[in-house]
């Protein structure tokens, strides 16, 4: 009897070893079969980039930064992106940003995004971190392109995002926004007499020879790819494809508007319009250097005035002093920024390709002429 326990013992052991290994095989053999349909690095980086274009898929990281006096690859009809951080002024030349697309950058230990597109001519900045992640400054590089324009991908979590928006749409960050910062286009001319003491990215001439860095002097192109023709919305017809707007999204109010460029007239000068029932103010420097801030949450509802075109100047009923980036400074030092609205200038067609609902701003009041 003693020897029939045991053998049942050991019976029951067998099985339960037979089980447990057959159990565990299983889980190998289904975890084996889900990694491997798991795309490795090298599909991961396929899917991230297009094809054929190592070139123009690279981001320009830290680049040399000079200044002014010393900038002698640049010409007077060069359009520079324009960034002011904590009183530091800096230009990124077209014909140089354009051969990358995306510039990750740092000024005065603040982590900084450029985007840009030569065939759209949209460009935006932004501050690549989040409050609830600190610690954590994300990077970024071109990845395809989709709705008439580039798309950008981080290399920390291989989010894809709206390069101008600066919003994620396909990723572990889908839903979140970056927070924008004002970026002004203007020419080298203007931008030098503007902030003579500013510092600008340095490139190499041979750039310039490159076909991106060929179109230094124009916004946006007058053709429109076949690659960024099959995802654009071509089909609007409400303004020209090739229109400039300023394009603005109100995301706690779900709509989105363009404003016609041709409409802020006269400039130099300062443009009030009603977003429903959200005031905006546009602060037109010149032809291109065009910003949007939100008076809603603001003091500011009624009344600016101009102190100077050159640069734009202009002061509240609280007389403290704004800049066309929407910065102040109290008497004590402290420096203040006016709320910026989510818009960018671009043209039309790029626009109505992710905004299709889009209402066309016809009305555009002058808040102060000189």
């Amino acid at each position: 009897m003693k020897l029939d326990g045991k053998l049942k013992t050991l019976a029951w052991l067998c099985l339960g070893l037979a089980i447990g290994a057959l159990a565990a095989t299983g889980i190998l053999l289904a975890f084996g079969k889900a990694f491997h349909h798991q795309p490795d690095w090298r599909e991961q980086a396929e899917a991230n980039s297009l094809p054929n274009r190592r070139g123009y898929t690279l981001p320009l990281n830290n680049p040399d930064m000079i200044p002014v006096s010393q900038a002698l690859n640049m010409r007077d009809e060069d359009v520079v992106l324009g960034i002011l951080i904590r009183g530091q002024a800096r230009a990124y030349p077209w014909w140089l940003t354009s051969n990358y697309h995306v510039v990750n950058d740092t000024v005065d230990e603040e982590p900084i995004l450029i985007t840009l597109c030569e065939v759209c001519g949209g460009a935006s900045a932004f501050r690549p971190m989040f409050t609830d992640l600190p610690g954590i400054t994300f990077s970024f590089e071109i990845s395809g392109v989709g709705l008439g324009t580039i798309e950008i991908v981080d290399h920390q979590t291989r989010s894809k995002w709206r390069p101008f928006l600066g919003l994620a749409f396909d990723g572990p960050l889908k839903g979140r926004s970056l927070e924008r910062l004002p970026l002004l286009m203007m020419t080298w001319k203007e931008w030098k007499e503007l902030y003579g003491d500013s510092l600008v990215a340095n490139g190499s001439p041979q750039l310039r020879q490159r076909l991106h860095g060929s179109e230094s002097g124009r916004i946006g192109d007058p053709e429109i790819p076949p690659l960024f023709q099959r995802t654009a919305n071509l089909s609007d017809n409400r303004m020209g494809l090739h229109d400039l707007v300023l394009g603005i999204k109100l995301p706690k109010e779900g709509k989105t508007y363009a404003v016609p460029v041709s409409r802020l007239t006269p400039f130099p000068n300062l443009f009030q319009v009603m977003l429903g029932q959200k005031p905006v103010l546009i602060v037109r420097q010149n032809e291109l250097g065009i910003t949007a801030f939100d008076l809603e949450p603001t003091a500011y509802r009624t009344k600016f005035t101009l102190l100077s075109k050159a640069p734009i100047l202009f002061r509240g009923s609280d007389s403290l002093t704004w800049n066309v980036f929407g910065t102040s400074k109290t008497a004590e030092g402290r420096e203040l920024t006016l709320p910026g609205t989510t818009s960018y200038l671009t043209e039309w067609y790029e626009w109505v390709s992710h905004s299709p609902e889009s209402e066309i701003v016809t009305s555009t009041g002058v808040f102060s002429n000189e």
